[in-house]
């Protein structure tokens, strides 16, 4: 890992990208009473952004590293571990599951559906967040389309 992905600080765009999901979610939730799950979580940004409005945040990954940097973030309600979706290392239900930037790196799909339907509460809210098909230039060629690493199958 040579750079970071996303930026932490709650900057312009985080603090909109923050309250438009907030606005979304609350629709449907009563936030500060949710336990939510992040997978993909990466270097804990939406971390930062959302766990003051939620009652405990989770967030997994499959990079080590990223994890690491992440559990550098001392926020008293959040939680970091290595996982990824087609094995969840959870054994609770989650009111708020979120993909971010993540879903398209699933290997099976199947799998991760399963497990999905393992931690997910009757009525829980499933946010799947994923880059554009436009070329927006992420820092990590394989989220954009004009890179060779973009895979167009995911």
């Amino acid at each position: 890992m040579n750079n970071i992905l996303f930026s932490t600080k709650l900057d312009k765009n985080n603090i909109i990208l923050r309250n438009h999901l907030i606005k979304i979610m609350s629709k449907y939730k009563n936030l500060p009473q949710c336990n939510f799950l992040d997978i993909g979580c990466g270097n804990g940004r939406f971390a930062v952004l959302l766990s003051p409005f939620v009652k405990q945040y989770y967030g997994i990954d499959l990079d080590k590293e990223y994890i690491s940097l992440a559990k550098k973030i001392k926020i008293p309600n959040v939680k970091f571990k290595v996982g990824k979706a087609e094995k969840i290392p959870f054994d609770k239900k989650f009111d708020i599951i979120f993909y971010s930037f993540s879903w398209h790196f699933v290997k099976d799909h199947n799998i991760a559906l399963e497990e999905l339907i393992r931690i997910s509460k009757k009525d829980s809210l499933i946010i799947i967040l994923e880059p554009s098909l436009k070329p927006l230039n992420y820092r990590d060629p394989r989220l954009n389309i004009n890179s060779k690493e973009f895979d167009k199958q995911r």
